[in-house]
């Protein structure tokens, strides 16, 4: 050791030192054991210094001291936060000694990058920026644990933190509560932001697998949440006067799960308005994205109520975003649409986004009969006291390439139905598959309890675009245009069913900022299933009057019925076929009939110019007269033929006047004759 550290410098010290322990080599043993520990030491105090600055640990005023203490200090991975009983002059390093602030617990965290878990123990007040940023940390649920994470008292924007409520490794029992709850304040959740592995559970219903909103807002402009699980909302739940607004971000494979009496609503999402006239209210826009979750009942991705009437409104407004491959046990595979009290019930209304290959799999408890791949409306009869239908608005849609196993691959609505479906600004429906009615089919039964009645429907002749549907039923006949309103009566077991040839539509595509496509339901609706009110498009409509008028009849009296075509054309455009209807008389004999709910203008404005044409009826000639504003007159009369020129009729003329020439031709030779005479005489 000696020989080590020799040099010239020290050559003096060192030899004295030598020469003192070979006087006492022999009598003093021990005290030479002593003097050469305090050298060994006096040696390497100042390398284990050096060693320690290398490692990048600051010097204090008392280094040697904090050397020691760094040396002494065993590595650690995890600390522990207890917003309630913690304290922040503890080090965090067991749940007896756990920090109180998330303030504290980043510290620490970053000061010490082996950290990578931060144990919550009790729920921790948050507000301000929330992130984890610069350490190796997330925040984690302590297995005993079973109360919320997080909980907002202010303003507060989360960033770059994951939030993981640690489901697979729970030991508690009872309750389990959401991750977050932002209550009367606004939360908005950012990029790096990642909620996932929660499960809430509850002797009542339990409701937001990551967050909860109660008299809040939350805005997702970005993150990821996902794999989280409660009976209400699988990730996200708004519980009253709440908001909801993704403009980004993901939400993914989160369960809505029934167990017992507790029925399942909102894979994704689940709003239900508690408080008396409050409302809910989500919005979807921009690049949001739900997709892959599931409930085992209603409302794969969104369920707009549950089936526990809501005390208040629950709204959906989707301007954008995606809704996709999600899927329900019964209705709405993507998008659940309550009905409820009057004033109270739900309300989806769609400008924009995606709502692609969601699927009713029919594997629930209630009643799927018209589930609803994609969207499903719900409804309750009209003699039920107080209740009134959910609602669809749908504008600029294309409902294309769906599939139902029965009817309405497109569109499908039952008993109590109102469906609307116009041209201005409304829907093309075409291409979709199902055993019969491939595009629409409404029923009116008696047979579904409080949800039997005798829908209305208004259809549109014309697609978004402006192209004719040229509706047919299943045996492929044409449908009269006035069958496309009205109601059916279920005392007659009535149903509508159409389909169109179009397979493709350019007008429609450009125009669409909806798309509803690749749905599947089990049984009815593929794209949209209804028991509740829908209407596709914004009213703007008119209305044609015909007359029928007989200058002649026939020995064989007048047809039963005739048929009468509507065109529709623009300024500078060749008219286009729409569609026909049979005028009959009435019991007084007049022939008259309305072209009724026909779309007064095109996509951009331009007003339609309609004109008839009376299909040809034998032994008629037809004049059209009159316009599209005071109606149109046609006059059916007996064509004037004039007479064939045959033998019989003109041999006879020809002999007259043959007679008549051979007349005069003799008299006047007898008269030349008789003069010649009267002169020769002379």
């Amino acid at each position: 050791m000696i020989n080590i550290l020799r040099n010239d410098k020290y050559d003096y010290i060192m030899e004295g030192d030598i020469m003192i322990l070979g006087m006492l080599k022999k009598k003093y043993q021990w005290f030479k054991a002593i003097m050469v520990a305090l050298l060994v030491f006096s040696v390497g105090a100042p390398l284990l210094l050096v060693h320690a600055e290398d490692e990048g640990i600051e010097e204090t005023s008392d280094s040697s001291e904090n050397t020691l203490t760094l040396l002494q200090a065993p590595s650690t991975t995890e600390i522990y936060l207890d917003g309630v009983s913690g304290d922040d002059t503890n080090d965090g390093r067991t749940a007896t000694n756990a920090v109180k602030t998330f303030e504290k617990a980043k510290e620490i965290a970053t000061a010490n990058q082996t950290i990578t878990t931060i144990w919550v123990t009790g729920t921790v007040p948050v507000s301000g920026e929330i992130s984890l940023a610069g350490t190796n940390a997330i925040l984690k649920r302590e297995s005993a644990f079973t109360d919320y994470l997080l909980e907002t008292q202010a303003d507060t924007i989360f960033h770059d933190i994951t939030v993981d409520g640690n489901k697979d490794n729970i030991t508690a029992t009872g309750s389990i509560y959401s991750l977050i709850r932002v209550a009367n304040a606004i939360a908005t959740m950012q990029d790096g932001t990642v909620l996932e592995n929660n499960e809430v559970r509850n002797s009542n219903i339990g409701t937001g697998g990551a967050v909860i909103i109660e008299a809040g807002t939350l805005n997702m402009t970005g993150g990821y949440i996902h794999d989280n699980q409660a009976n209400w909302g699988g990730a996200i739940y708004l519980g009253g006067r709440a908001n909801f607004n993704m403009s980004g971000g993901v939400i993914e494979n989160n369960h809505a799960v029934s167990d017992g009496s507790k029925v399942a609503a909102g894979g994704g999402i689940a709003s239900w308005s508690a408080y008396p006239d409050g409302t809910n209210t989500t919005t979807i826009s921009g690049a949001a994205m739900i997709r892959h979750n599931r409930s085992d009942e209603m409302g794969g991705g969104i369920s707009l109520g549950t089936n526990s009437a809501s005390n208040g409104k629950d709204n959906l407004v989707m301007t954008g975003g995606t809704i996709d491959d999600n899927r329900s046990g019964t209705g709405g595979g993507g998008i659940f649409v309550q009905a409820g009290f009057i004033g109270k019930n739900a309300t989806a209304t769609i400008s924009g986004g995606y709502i692609t290959n969601n699927i009713m799999t029919g594997t629930g408890q209630g009643n799927f009969a018209f589930g609803g791949g994609g969207i499903y409306v719900n409804g309750f009869n009209s003699m039920v006291p107080s209740f009134q239908n959910g609602e669809l608005k749908l504008t600029n849609a294309l409902i294309t390439n769906n599939t139902a196993e029965m009817e309405g691959g497109g569109y499908a609505s039952c008993p109590i139905s109102q469906t609307k479906i116009y041209l201005k600004n409304g829907v093309a429906l075409y291409a979709n598959t199902a055993e019969s009615a491939k595009e629409i089919y409404i029923l009116a039964s008696n047979y579904y309890g409080a949800h039997s009645g005798d829908p209305t429907y208004e259809i549109s002749p014309l697609m978004l675009g402006g192209t004719a549907y040229n509706w047919k039923d299943d045996d492929g006949n044409e449908v009269p245009l006035n069958h496309l309103s009205g109601q059916l009566l279920a005392i007659n077991d009535e149903y509508l069913g159409l389909h169109t040839d179009v397979v493709q539509d350019t007008n429609a595509q450009t125009l669409a900022r909806v798309i509803i496509s690749g749905n599947y339901s089990l049984t009815r609706g593929g794209g949209i299933g209804s028991n509740g009110t829908v209407e596709m498009g914004e009213s703007d409509l008119t209305s044609i009057h015909v007359r029928k008028e007989w200058k002649d009849i026939r020995s064989s009296g007048l047809p039963e019925s005739i048929d009468i075509e509507l065109y529709r054309a623009i300024a500078g455009e060749l008219p286009q076929y729409v569609g026909y209807e049979t005028i009959v008389p009435d019991s007084s004999g007049n022939w008259m009939m309305t072209f009724e709910n026909l779309p007064k203008n095109d996509a951009n404005g331009y007003i339609f110019i309609y004109t008839v044409k009376e299909r040809p009826v034998e032994g008629y000639i037809a004049l059209v007269t009159g316009d599209q504003d005071d109606g149109y007159v046609i006059t059916n009369s007996i064509p004037r033929t004039p007479p064939t020129a045959d033998y019989f009729h003109v041999w006879p003329h020809i002999a007259v006047l043959s007679f008549s020439l051979v007349t005069l031709l003799f008299l006047g030779l007898h008269r030349r004759k008789s003069k010649a005479d009267t002169i020769n005489n002379k």
